[in-house]
């Protein structure tokens, strides 16, 4: 996934690796872990936690935890304001407010594909059933036990 990134922020904060860290933290409605960030920004997570430790040292982003969020509001409305990123989680639950606006795009628009005449076929979904079913050769499941 080929990221482009606003160059006034590059400028502004120095990195471009720095960048992709706020911005991800920006966009997110909780904190992340740092190997989220770094997947979401297609960006190494060692150097992912080294951003995150020096913008924790300038007082930007606060470890909690269940990750790391933005601590600075102001950064947040910054960066926020120039990168649009929404995750899925936040788009199928409207938690943000990007996220009621995109899902109010999805639900106002005609769409684009019509599922209403296809109906599930129950021979695909036994044969799916028996496949995740554990042998009993195997022994109990550790649910069970």
């Amino acid at each position: 996934m080929a990221i482009h990134l606003d160059k006034g922020l590059v400028a502004l904060f120095g990195s471009e690796t720095r960048v992709s860290v706020l911005a991800v933290l920006a966009g997110a409605s909780r904190p992340f872990t740092g190997y989220r960030v770094a997947k979401i920004s297609g960006v190494q997570p060692i150097k992912v936690y080294s951003e995150l430790r020096r913008l924790r040292d300038a007082g930007f982003v606060r470890e909690v935890p269940s990750g790391w969020e933005l601590s600075d509001p102001q950064v947040r409305r910054l960066v926020g304001d120039r990168v649009r990123i929404v995750w899925s989680e936040d788009w199928e639950t409207g938690e943000t407010e990007r996220g009621r606006r995109a899902e109010k795009v999805v639900t106002e628009s005609r769409p684009w594909f019509d599922t209403s005449r296809y109906a599930p076929n129950p021979a695909v979904a036994a044969r799916y059933a028996k496949e995740i079913e554990r042998p009993p050769e195997k022994g109990p499941s550790r649910k069970t036990r």
